[in-house]
C-alpha cells in the first residue's frame, strides 16, 4: 500500500467509526425498558368461562364491578381485541350507559282508587252477583269477603 491509499483507508476507518459511536450513544439514551402509554382505557364487560380466568383478570386489570364471571374490566381497545381470541373467555363487550329522562308527574303514579276504579267495580260485581241470583251470604261464602267502602 502506498500513502495515498493508507490515508484514504484510515479516513474511511475512522467515518465507520464516528458513524458507529454515533449509533451506540444515540441508542443508549433510548429507554428501551419504559412503557409507553396506549390511548385510553375504558370499561369493557368480559364474561368468562370459568373462575380461574375470573381471578387471573382481577389480578392483571383493574375490575370495576364483578358479578360471578361477569367482570367490568378496564382495557384498551387493543387488549379487548386480544382477549376476543381466547378461548377461556365468551364475550368482551364495551360498557356503556343509557340515559332517558324520567316521567315525573301526576301520570306516572296514580292513586289506588283511581287507577283500579275499586268502588265502581265492587259496586259492579254486587249488581251482577243479585242478578244471577247469588245472596250476600252465598257471595261470601262462595268467593271469600267482599269487600265495600
Amino acid at each position: 500500500m502506498d500513502k495515498r491509499q493508507r490515508k484514504a483507508f484510515f479516513r474511511r476507518l475512522t467515518c465507520i467509526c464516528i458513524a458507529a459511536l454515533l449509533i451506540v450513544q444515540s441508542g443508549m439514551y433510548l429507554n428501551t425498558d419504559a412503557v409507553y402509554a396506549e390511548a385510553d382505557q375504558d370499561a369493557y364487560i368480559v364474561i368468562t368461562k370459568d373462575d380461574e380466568k375470573a381471578e387471573k383478570l382481577k389480578e392483571d386489570h383493574t375490575v370495576l364491578a364483578e358479578n360471578g364471571d361477569a367482570l367490568t374490566v378496564e382495557l384498551t381497545d387493543s387488549q379487548a381485541a386480544q382477549m376476543e381470541t381466547d378461548k377461556d373467555i365468551v364475550c368482551v363487550e364495551k360498557d356503556f350507559t343509557i340515559e332517558a329522562e324520567a316521567e315525573t308527574g301526576k301520570d306516572m303514579v296514580k292513586p289506588l282508587d283511581e287507577n283500579w276504579n275499586l268502588d265502581f267495580r265492587i259496586t259492579k260485581m254486587k249488581t251482577f252477583a243479585e242478578a244471577a241470583g247469588y245472596t250476600n251470604s252465598s257471595v261470601l261464602s262462595d268467593f271469600g269477603k267482599l269487600q265495600t267502602k
